[in-house]
């Protein structure tokens, strides 16, 4: 769905863009803690699925990139200086799981 303000004449006001029921559940599945975090942020969700989370500064310029195997999931923030972030949590096929933001504390 587009949030564009260029609207055509191809523009259907029938198009659903609210999230789907599917993925509302998809995202409630999976939790990043803690937040505020010092050191590692470990991220919990359903056994056997590997994702990606993607760390991004104010800018959303790209800070950190991990692939989360299916059980081993903590990514190592220490390296960022104090701050807000955002991140992307996605399956390794691009499917967005849940965005967010983050605060990273010395």
């Amino acid at each position: 769905c587009s949030t564009s303000a260029n609207i055509d004449a191809d523009y259907d006001p029938e198009i659903d863009c609210t999230t789907s029921t599917d993925e509302a559940d998809l995202a409630a599945q999976w939790r990043l803690f803690p937040n505020p975090v010092q050191q590692f942020l470990v991220v919990e969700g359903p056994l056997g699925v590997a994702v990606d989370l993607i760390v991004y500064d104010a800018l959303g310029r790209e800070l950190l990139r991990q692939t989360m195997g299916s059980y081993e999931r903590r990514l190592d923030v220490s390296r960022l200086s104090s701050g807000a972030y955002f991140y992307r949590l996605q399956q390794l096929d691009g499917l967005e799981i849940k965005t967010g933001s983050l605060i990273k504390l010395r």
